[in-house]
Formats: structure tokens, C-alpha cells, sequence
């Protein structure tokens, strides 16, 4: 037997006990181009047991801050995401379904139980358990996450899974006496008869403001939040990217959010949602629309789940009559306008650290005297409103039911890093879910990293552009010698674990170059956010990890593409990635 014999067996039986997918030898792995590979059926009795698979998925429309979903609270927009998602799944019966795991973020004043909540209002069994989750950013991804291992442990069969967001209807908080140092405290329930209140921003408190490390801020500041813009803003400068750079990333954001609506390939994603008849007034003034209108949305919902077959729709099964208006595609590409004036935007945030020199809104409210930045109302995320859910089922439960996997999740990881260098904890978590795949960046033919500010994935392509060529002796091309020792690290290290930095990548004068050639075709632009994100179509915080698994099978699906994988980053320091492949049946 020869040593590529024994090897190739050596690799059979670990994948086998570590339940891992077998990548073919380098010399015969096929291309990761689009259009390329050669993409094999399976017969679902080839599944094995613990396998998951995704049978479908759904998200709303995103709504602008203010605009045509701020009628609907995140429970509600949960809830129109989970019906539809479950009524496109063929074959499934909805009492097959054992629980709900859904990612929201700005819970204040939502009600007990948001996940249980939602899926009570889609219609699911009332037996279906139910759990929240909050990871800030990655919150949705995370709910997937912890779905797949249920799955996998065996411990549910089907499982819906999502995240959900209206940053709209974030409310403001009373607070008696707030800290200002290590012996402030607060007393929110002190009765005080006379005197003004001090208001707290809801959003920006628990959805934006970051925990910061001592060695972020240091000790005398400890207990004082920063804006998540002020960490990426400064980390952006440290590694040498522009504002030019970010600037031509939001253009390309745009264009081909706006390509991927005209042409119609959201479709497959998105359910239409019933609009209130003042709908383009709310959209323009952020006026509140009438409870009933919100109730007559949902209970249309409702009624449609009871009496849903299951074998979905286009719209995902919601039927509404046809003099209402519904809400089909994302609000924010409307206002495209804004790319013509991007030169222009002033930068958000000062080089401040603390939180009450950064609460100003990143996303274009008051600009006056922030100076010194490179990240603008258009170059970051939009604050936003949207849910998505996706429906997964064990390979058991597929072969059991007959069911139809489109794709199947193959691993995920999270990491953490120091809170101030959030916005590259993808380059971390990413190589980590590839390798726990037995799969490397060769093998993606489509990446999704979300777009919290446009510098986000022009850093983690950088980080992992240069771990691709430590790997392959090409070093000294794009890693930063500003980051810190871990991802350093990464970038000698495919796993993202610590590993010797003297033979790191540094900066060179080529620091906001592309990818040099050699560097793997999923970090070539056209392989990273293929239909736009974040920056173009909004950023729902509970919602976005979902989102953009959503759009990745979308596109994996569409693109006739076999291997592809996500990643977001979150606030304190963390980031979520998931690997998955496109599964295409054997139809005899």
C-alpha cells in the first residue's frame, strides 16, 4: 500500500470518529470557482444520523430605522420570519418541530420570553421549547449554533432557529443615579418625588456600547462603555485602511445589493410583509401607526400557520388580500442616493474613549465636531429592523420523514479577543470552523462576513489573506504588526490558535492592497458578500447572524456552489462563524 494510500485511510477513519467531512487530496481537489465544480447527488439514506441539515429558510424585508417595520415589534417580525420559514419547508409537519432558538438583543420592554413569544405567534406547537439569545451581533448566528447541537447531540429532531430586531422600537430607560467611577452604583427603584429623570438611550446602551478591557481604556475607566465605532475606528487606522478603501467598499456594497434586487434574487429569501396603509408616511417621518394594523398583520400570520400545508409559497405561505400594500424588498436600498455623497460624509466619531464623548448615533445623526475618523453614516451599517429563521432537521429526522435538505451545516465556532479588537475576531472564529470542517479558505466558493462598518471585512480579508501566506511561505504581504499577539498569531496558524509570531506577516507600504496573487479565491472580491450587506441593506442587530447564513444558502443554491461560510463579529470582543455545504439529492 503506498504512503498516499495509507494516508487517505488515516484521514478516512479520523473523519469517521471525529464526524468530520473528507476533503479530497490537493491534487485532485476540484476548483472552488463558481461554475466549475462538478457537484455531486447524494441519497438521503446516505445521511448520517447526526447530520443537520437546513430544510429552508426566511427572512423579512429590512426595515429602515423609523421606516415601514417600526410598526411591528421584534416578537412580531420573529414571528412572520419563523412562519414562513416553516411553510417552505417541504414535506415537514409543523408538530415534528421541538424547539426555537431565537437571537434578540434589545429585550427591554419586549415582554417575558421573546423567543416563546414569537414562536407561539407563528403557530408552532405549544410544546416547542423555546430559548432567547443574546451574543449582541452574533446573537442570531449563535441561536443556529446552539441549534445545530442539539441536533447533533441528539437531543431535538427539528428545530427552527433565527434572530430577530427592532432597533425602531428600542426604548429609552429612567436611571436615579448612574456610574461615573468604581463606587457609583445604581438605584432605579429609589423613589425621588421632585426633580428632573436622566433618559438612557436603550439602543445605544445595550446594542452599541462595548465593554472595554483595562488595557483598552484602562482601570479609572473601567466601568465606562465604548461605542463599538470608536474601537473599529481606531483599529482601522492602526492597520493602515482608508477611507477611500471603505468608501469603495460601501459603492460595491450597494451596487450589488441593488444588482441582486433587480434581478430578483432575494425573492427566494424574503416574505413579503403587510404594510400598514400609512406605510411611505412612516417611512419618511417615523410617524407610529395603529395597534390594529399591527394586530391584523400578525393574526393573518397566525391564521395562516393553522391552516398552512406546508408546502410553502413563494411569499412563504403569507396571503394578504390584494389591496394591501406589502412590503417586498429591503427599505434602505431606496436611498442609493447616498453613495453619490459619500466623499462628503464627515466622520462619526472622535478619537474619544469614553462614553459620553461617543453618543452621538453611527449611523448620521449629528456629525458636528466628531473630526478625525474614517467611518461615516455610509461606510457603516444602517441601524435597522428584520428578522430570520431558518428550519433544521437531524439527518435522522430527514431520513425518517422523507424530508429536503438543501444544505448541510458542517461546524461553527466562536472566538474572543479583546473587546477593543472586535472587528477582526472573525479572522479568528472563521479558520477555526474550517478546520473543526477539515476544510480550508481553498475550499469556499462564497463567504459571508457581515458588515458592521465597512473596514470590517477589508481587516479580516487582510488577517486571513496574510495567514494564507504564512501557511504558504508567501510572508510579508497584509497582516498588521498593530494586532494583537492572538491574531498575530492566527496568521501563522490556520486553527487561530497561538502559535510562534516571529515568522508573522507584518505591515508593508501594500497594507490596503487586494489579496496578492497566490491568496485563495474565496478572498478575491468577487467571492466576499456577492449580494451586498450590511452597509447597504441594514444591520438588525438580533437578526444579522441569521441573516446572513439566509443570504449564504440563497446564494449557494442560486450560484450552483457547493462549500460556503460565514462569519460576524460582536460587541465585547467575539465573533460567530458557521461552515455549510449545498446538498443536491439523488432524485432515483
Amino acid at each position: 500500500m503506498s504512503r498516499l494510500t495509507v494516508g487517505r485511510a488515516g484521514a478516512l477513519l479520523r473523519a469517521r470518529l471525529l464526524h468530520r467531512p473528507v476533503r479530497a487530496p490537493s491534487s485532485t481537489r476540484l476548483s472552488p470557482l463558481p461554475g466549475r465544480r462538478a457537484l455531486s447527488t447524494i441519497s438521503v439514506q446516505s445521511l448520517r444520523d447526526d447530520d443537520v441539515c437546513i430544510l429552508s429558510f426566511a427572512r423579512t424585508p429590512i426595515g429602515s430605522f423609523g421606516g415601514k417595520l417600526s410598526h411591528l415589534s421584534a416578537v412580531r417580525l420573529g414571528a412572520l420570519a419563523i412562519q414562513a420559514a416553516v411553510a417552505r419547508a417541504a414535506r415537514l409537519e409543523r408538530e415534528s418541530i421541538t424547539d426555537c432558538f431565537m437571537g434578540h438583543v434589545l429585550q427591554a420592554g419586549c415582554g417575558q420570553a421573546p423567543a416563546r413569544q414569537a414562536a407561539l405567534l407563528a403557530a408552532l406547537p405549544d410544546s416547542v421549547r423555546c430559548t432567547t439569545v443574546n451574543k449582541v451581533c452574533a446573537s442570531g448566528m449563535k441561536a443556529v449554533a446552539m441549534a445545530v447541537d442539539a441536533l447533533r447531540l441528539g437531543h431535538a429532531d427539528v428545530v427552527v432557529a433565527g434572530g430577530m430586531e427592532s432597533m425602531s422600537n428600542a426604548p429609552f430607560y429612567l436611571i436615579e443615579e448612574w456610574p461615573t467611577g468604581g463606587g457609583g452604583g445604581r438605584k432605579p427603584r429609589q423613589r425621588r418625588r421632585l426633580g428632573n429623570r436622566t433618559l438612557i438611550d436603550g439602543l445605544l446602551h445595550d446594542g452599541l456600547l462595548s465593554p472595554a478591557s483595562v488595557a483598552s481604556i484602562g482601570a479609572a475607566q473601567l466601568e465606562e462603555q465604548v461605542h463599538m465605532g470608536v474601537f473599529a475606528d481606531r483599529l482601522a487606522a492602526s492597520m493602515g485602511i482608508l477611507r477611500e478603501e471603505q468608501d469603495n467598499f460601501a459603492v460595491h456594497s450597494y451596487s450589488r445589493a441593488a444588482k441582486a434586487t433587480a434581478q430578483e434574487l432575494f425573492a427566494k429569501e424574503i416574505v413579503a410583509v403587510e404594510m400598514p396603509a400609512d406605510a411611505e408616511e412612516r417611512s419618511s417621518n417615523s410617524s407610529s401607526s395603529s395597534s390594529s394594523s399591527e394586530e391584523r398583520t400578525l393574526f393573518a400570520a397566525r391564521e395562516h400557520g393553522r391552516n398552512a400545508s406546508g408546502a410553502g409559497g413563494d411569499s412563504g405561505g403569507l396571503s394578504s388580500p390584494e389591496h394591501v400594500p406589502l412590503m417586498k424588498s429591503d427599505e434602505e436600498l431606496e436611498r442609493l442616493t447616498l453613495i453619490d455623497r459619500l466623499p462628503l460624509l464627515p466622520p462619526v466619531f472622535a478619537p474619544a474613549t469614553t462614553a459620553a464623548a461617543a453618543t452621538k448615533d453611527a449611523h448620521g445623526a449629528d456629525h458636528a465636531a466628531t473630526g478625525g475618523g474614517t467611518i461615516t453614516a455610509g461606510n457603516a451599517s444602517k441601524i435597522s429592523d428584520g428578522a430570520a429563521a431558518l428550519v433544521l432537521a437531524s439527518g435522522r429526522a430527514v431520513k425518517r420523514n422523507n424530508l429536503i435538505p438543501l444544505a448541510r451545516v458542517l461546524s461553527h465556532a466562536d472566538a474572543e479577543q479583546s473587546p477593543s479588537h472586535f472587528a477582526t475576531s472573525p479572522a479568528l472564529a472563521l479558520p477555526l470552523a474550517l478546520r473543526r470542517a477539515n476544510l480550508t479558505l481553498s475550499d469556499m466558493d462564497y463567504i459571508e462576513i457581515n458588515e458592521a462598518f465597512a473596514c470590517v471585512p477589508i481587516m479580516v480579508m487582510k488577517v486571513l489573506a496574510a495567514a494564507h501566506a504564512a501557511e504558504t511561505g508567501m510572508v510579508g504581504a497584509t497582516a498588521s504588526g498593530a494586532l494583537p499577539r492572538r491574531l498575530q498569531a492566527a496568521a501563522g496558524s490556520s486553527d487561530g490558535s497561538h502559535a510562534n509570531t516571529a515568522n508573522t506577516a507584518t505591515t508593508t507600504s501594500a497594507a490596503h492592497a487586494p489579496p496578492p496573487g497566490g491568496v485563495p479565491e474565496a478572498l478575491s472580491s468577487q467571492h466576499i458578500n456577492a449580494w451586498g450587506g450590511a452597509v447597504a441593506l441594514g444591520h438588525p442587530l438580533g437578526c444579522s447572524g441569521a441573516r446572513i447564513l439566509v443570504t449564504l444558502t440563497n446564494i449557494l443554491r442560486s450560484r450552483t456552489a457547493h462549500y460556503g461560510a460565514a462569519a460576524i463579529c460582536n460587541g465585547g470582543g467575539g465573533a460567530s462563524a458557521m461552515v455549510m455545504e449545498r446538498l443536491d439529492l439523488d432524485a432515483r
